[in-house]
């Protein structure tokens, strides 16, 4: 039978040290899709930064995630990472949401805010001074024309999309169901710390949530069987680290994941169900 390889043994063997910035450097197994550093424990892939975080500085809080400080995500230092809340996880992140909550200004330096900015109905900022010079050029030229309409198009067919309640958000679909009433034998799915879960990748750490505005979650997460269901009260958004956020309007939505057993068609009119 195999010796189980501590920890220490697994920083000697696969960690690179650089004196310059104190990193320590994975030279071992890395997840593909995120690039965090990868190690089995126990029979399970896990990121390495947080089992080493824990053998060395105690468990973190389940609420929690670990923020590397440095940005470097194949990093294992216990020093460079800090457990923080989901939220504040995604808005210090190299992330879109992250980008987009930063801006003051658009790419060509007018203000958003005030009067010059005004909010579709997605919820995207849009700069004033920039549209109306977008408009004009439209106007005048025939090709800039066309790839507006190509774009307007792609617009409204997720506007329709929207609508037809048809929320994707990687591989989690979130499916409105109109009419549905939450049975009462239904199982509430405690939140976690200031937010709920509809989804959590185990390796990457990585998760679809609904976060507490002003200390209140809008939504509920409920155990029907052997479906899982959201009940949105008011409207927000559902957010995770890679994916932009979408945003979600009240009512009741059928959640489902791509790889845990149905498939699913996607089309702005419905989804059907289908066979594998």
């Amino acid at each position: 039978m195999s010796r189980r390889i501590s920890l220490d043994e697994l920083i000697e063997s696969r960690v690179e040290r650089i004196p310059e910035c104190g990193c320590w450097i994975w030279i071992g197994a890395l997840f593909e899709n995120s690039g965090y550093a990868r190690v089995k424990r126990d029979g399970k892939d896990q990121v390495a930064h947080r089992a080493i975080y824990e053998e060395i500085a105690g468990p973190v809080e389940p609420e929690l995630e670990l923020d590397h400080l440095c940005r470097v995500r194949c990093c294992v230092n216990p020093s460079h990472v800090e457990p923080v809340t989901g939220r504040v996880n995604v808005l210090r992140g190299e992330t879109i949401v992250r980008e987009n909550w930063r801006k003051t200004h658009c790419h060509k330096g007018h203000p958003l805010f005030g009067e010059n900015l005004f909010v579709r109905r997605d919820g995207r900022r849009r700069c004033r001074t920039c549209e109306r010079a977008t408009q004009k050029k439209i106007k005048k030229n025939p090709i800039s024309k066309a790839k507006h309409a190509a774009r307007e198009r792609v617009r409204r067919a997720k506007e329709k999309q929207m609508k037809a309640g048809q929320v994707r958000q990687g591989d989690v679909f979130c499916e409105l169901i109109e009419g549905f009433v939450i049975p009462s034998d239904a199982k509430e799915v405690d939140p976690t710390g200031d937010r709920i879960t509809l989804a959590l990748g185990e390796a990457t750490g990585h998760h679809h949530s609904i976060f507490a505005e002003a200390g209140v979650i809008p939504a509920k997460l409920w155990d029907v069987g052997a479906e899982r269901f959201l009940q949105v009260m008011q409207k927000t958004t559902l957010q995770h680290q890679e994916h932009g956020a979408i945003p979600l309007t009240p009512g009741v939505y059928r959640i489902s994941k791509f790889g845990a057993g149905t498939q699913r068609e996607y089309s702005p009119e419905e989804i059907r169900s289908v066979a594998d």
